[in-house]
Parts: structure tokens; C-alpha cells; sequence
């Protein structure tokens, strides 16, 4: 693994073993040696998750780190298009509704908090993606959907007077041209 030293990489592996003993976060074992190595906490865990999934590497430290062996990277489970689909629809819907998304995301998740976590980021990474995709479209603020609701409210009794109008006038029309066939 490049980048880190051997000393670094013994040093997070031995304070992640204490951890696993003491209860402590690994979250709290990233900050630690990020402070004591001056690299980023989002670097050391990366370092550390990819050092884990590394069954050769991981098996060679075991053999100069005790309690290696016991450390464990849960593989990353991905979301499938239709779970991805379900969740920015039920989102979406609940937004359009006047709920925040964090509330949705706690009634998808049932109180479960890393999955609300999951379910967040998945949710800002589908945002991000999607406003990549079209930098020109503005964000939509919760406030803009009341205004959109009551708009295409509007517009619905414009089209369904003009549609009115339209029928009235055609029958007008084809009441002259009758009048003027016969004469």
C-alpha cells in the first residue's frame, strides 16, 4: 500500500486492536492517528479499509501485530437499480408532500441509524449526480413545490377554459357553415 510507512500502518493497526478490546470507535482510532500522523482522518480510514479487504497484506501483518487476524472490513453492499429507484421515488414523493427528506429517511429506515445513513448519502450522491448532469436546472427548495402545486392548478383551469372556449367556438363555426351551406 503506498503512501503510508510500515510504522504508520503498524500504528493503526495496534490502535484499532485496542479499540476492538477497549469498545472505543473506530472512528475515534482514525481521528487519533490522523492527529498523530498529520495525514486526513477520510485518508487514514480509506488506508485502513482497503488495508483490511487485502487478505495477503492483512495475513502478513497478523504475524507481527497480535489481533490483526480478528479485525474485520464488511465488504460494501451495493444498491441495486431498483432499491436505488424505490428510495429517491419514496424521497421524492415525501418531499413533494411537504416532508424532509431526513424525515423520510427515518420512516425508510424504521430507527435503524446507519441505514439512515446509507439511505442519506445515497440520496446525496443520486443529487450530486443529478446536478452534474444538468448544471443548468436550479435547485428546488420545499417552499418552490407549494408554488409548482399551485401553479399547475392554475394552468390545469386555464387549459380546461380555453379547451371551453375552443368547443364553443368550433360549434359556432360549424353552426355558420351549415347556415351558409344551405343558403
Amino acid at each position: 500500500m503506498k503512501g503510508f510507512t510500515q510504522k504508520e500502518v503498524e500504528l493503526l493497526l495496534k490502535k484499532a486492536v485496542e479499540s476492538k478490546h477497549n469498545g472505543t470507535t473506530l472512528s475515534a482510532v482514525f481521528q487519533e492517528v490522523s492527529n498523530l500522523t498529520g495525514r486526513a482522518k477520510g485518508s487514514v480510514r480509506n488506508y485502513y479499509y482497503n488495508l483490511l479487504k487485502d487478505d495477503i497484506k492483512k495475513q502478513e501483518l497478523s504475524k507481527s501485530i497480535v489481533g490483526v487476524e480478528n479485525l474485520k472490513a464488511l465488504r460494501a453492499t451495493e444498491f441495486s437499480k431498483d432499491d436505488e429507484a424505490f428510495l429517491i421515488g419514496a424521497i421524492e414523493d415525501g418531499v413533494s408532500r411537504g416532508k424532509s427528506v431526513r424525515q423520510i429517511v427515518s420512516e425508510l429506515s424504521n430507527g435503524d441509524g446507519k441505514l439512515a445513513l446509507r439511505y442519506q448519502n445515497k440520496y446525496r450522491s443520486y443529487l450530486y449526480k443529478q446536478n452534474k448532469q444538468n448544471p443548468i436546472l436550479p435547485s428546488v427548495s420545499r417552499e418552490d413545490f407549494k408554488y409548482f402545486d399551485r401553479l399547475s392548478k392554475e394552468i390545469d383551469g386555464l387549459l380546461d377554459k380555453i379547451k371551453d372556449k375552443y368547443a364553443e367556438e368550433c360549434l359556432k363555426l360549424k353552426k355558420e357553415n351549415e347556415k351558409l351551406s344551405q343558403d
